[in-house]
């Protein structure tokens, strides 16, 4: 007897899923948020604002997501895709907040929304992106750790003898690594010492040449796995990678 009851509810459960389900594709279909407000289930009740919030480009949506990790990523979609930098205040996570202001930048094209990053790492990057894309120059000054900065230099001259003068092998090997990435030249990538450092290297300059080849060069198996993942687009990829960490990245990095 307690197993039919169990067996009735999980067929009125599945029932209910169904017509969930039709009310989310009806929702997106039409277009109607209203009709997201009708689904009972949570998670696709989520779904559906953050997908309409895009498709009508209308952010006031993800403010009806109840789990936060949808609704920030809610938020950071719409931000990029407005290009609008306060939609990433909204933001919870920090992680999540700085990749939203970090594209942005990169999008406009503008050097004031780097430095509006948390992260040093990521502001860091932002700036020398700055110069990697041919803005100013003067933004190498912003940053504050040596060997990025020399890194920033020999971009924005498109001078590698700067790297040659930098006495430090780690700050060299930041500096080879960088000015590789700005001139897409994977042959740079093998003066770097720094075994990480030139992991990071190859898996840049292969994205930025759309090289699967050149993932195969990476010697980290997380690392090689993440390159092929972005370059051929492919989430799969991104299952393959062991570090959960390191694989929430990449999977974040292609949706």
């Amino acid at each position: 007897m307690r197993v039919r009851v169990m067996l009735m509810l999980a067929l009125l459960l599945v029932g209910c899923m169904q017509s969930d389900k039709e009310l989310y594709d009806e929702a997106v279909h039409k277009e109607d948020p209203e009709l997201c407000g009708v689904v009972g289930n949570d998670s696709l009740r989520d779904s559906c604002y953050s997908e309409l919030a895009f498709d009508l480009m209308n952010s006031s949506l993800c403010g009806k997501i109840r789990n936060q990790s949808e609704k920030d990523a809610c938020y950071g979609r719409s931000g990029i895709e407005e290009n609008n930098v306060l939609l990433c205040d909204k933001i919870r996570d920090r992680w999540e907040r700085d990749q939203c202001c970090y594209k942005i930048a990169i999008n406009r094209k503008d050097s004031m929304t780097c430095g509006l990053i948390q992260d040093q790492g990521v502001r860091n990057q932002c700036y020398l992106d700055a110069i990697v894309n041919h803005w100013r120059s003067m933004l190498c000054d912003k940053i504050n750790e040596s060997g990025l900065k020399s890194a920033c230099i020999a971009a924005a001259k498109d001078d590698i003898a700067v790297c040659w003068r930098v006495e430090n092998q780690s700050d060299q090997d930041y500096c080879y690594g960088i000015f590789a990435i700005a001139s897409w030249d994977p042959l740079v990538c093998d003066r770097v010492q720094n075994r990480t450092l030139q992991d990071f290297c190859y898996r840049n300059v292969a994205e930025k040449r759309e090289t699967p080849l050149l993932c195969e060069k990476i010697q980290d198996e997380d690392e090689r796995n993440h390159c092929h993942a972005i370059v051929a687009v492919d989430l799969r990829r991104c299952d393959r990678i062991k570090d959960q960490d390191k694989r929430e990245q990449c999977r974040k990095e292609l949706t």
